[in-house]
């Protein structure tokens, strides 16, 4: 497993129905696709594995989209978004977070039925501009362990996907109550997240502590030999220039950060 990429998919596209799992499903397809091409599913010289959990971040707090009580992501109340998620970091190269569930595959069809179940439980809403309004950032996790019996060695590797609320004008999405306290975290966390990225382009002391959503990306954006990937989604209507501008502006951000180079973690000799 050469290189795992964090990606992360800020999507701004007002009154556009998504399906959010489609580009990871798409993702997950491919790199299967590639261990074939490379011989990983040969049971005989080699074997892939994966351990995998979703989270979303709603209102600056972390929450399992894995468990087995539905909630659609509001229910602040329940017993299973009651627990205490606590992030740690180990060393700069891996994070984990407590009281979640973690899944094992080994099929892209496992991860298939994962995405949409995780998809089902998250927090929308209807808003002045979207009718399905994502409430909250979505995290999906992919530990991976490749082994190839023929040389004698073991790859390592994380897979984290990134699906960032868009950034919200409260005037225009014209919410109020719950949904404007969403709105607010939303875009408090969005421009946290700007300023880490800032910071690690400058080489500047990156705080990363100011909300769920940077801790939990510390080690995936700033960890040692960590490659990343942004997506835009844009608008191409003209009313939503104010938004397909912000977007670009925050790629633009993005695009003039640079973090090293990516690094494969080998050990030989298993």
């Amino acid at each position: 497993i050469a290189q795992l990429s964090s990606i992360l998919n800020h999507n701004v596209r007002p009154k556009i129905h998504t399906d959010t799992t489609k580009p990871f499903t798409i993702l997950f397809d491919r790199f299967f696709f590639f261990q074939a091409e490379d011989g990983i599913r040969d049971a005989q010289e080699s074997r892939g594995l994966g351990d995998v959990y979703k989270r979303q971040i709603y209102n600056d707090m972390i929450r399992d989209l894995l468990t087995n009580t539905p909630n659609n992501g509001h229910d602040a109340s329940s017993s299973t978004n009651s627990k205490h998620h606590r992030i740690e970091h180990i060393g700069r190269v891996d994070t984990v977070v407590s009281n979640v569930r973690v899944i094992k595959v080994t099929q892209p069809s496992q991860i298939h039925a994962i995405l949409n179940k995780a998809h089902s439980a998250r927090a929308v809403a209807s808003t002045k501009l979207n009718d399905r309004s994502s409430r909250s950032h979505c995290v999906f996790t992919m530990r991976i362990e490749g082994i190839n019996n023929s040389i004698n060695q073991r790859s390592l590797g994380n897979l984290c996907l990134v699906d960032l609320a868009g950034s919200e004008r409260i005037n225009d999405s014209g919410v109020t109550g719950a949904a404007m306290s969403e709105a607010i975290n939303i875009n408090k966390s969005l421009s946290f997240l700007g300023d880490c990225i800032v910071s690690l382009g400058s080489a500047g002391h990156v705080v990363w502590g100011n909300c769920k959503l940077t801790q939990l990306l510390q080690n995936y954006l700033g960890g040692e030999g960590s490659k990343v990937l942004m997506m835009v989604m844009l608008s191409d209507k003209e009313v939503h220039t104010q938004e397909t501008v912000n977007s670009l502006n925050f790629a633009k951000k993005v695009n003039q950060t640079r973090i090293g180079k990516a690094v494969k973690r080998v050990q030989h000799n298993i």
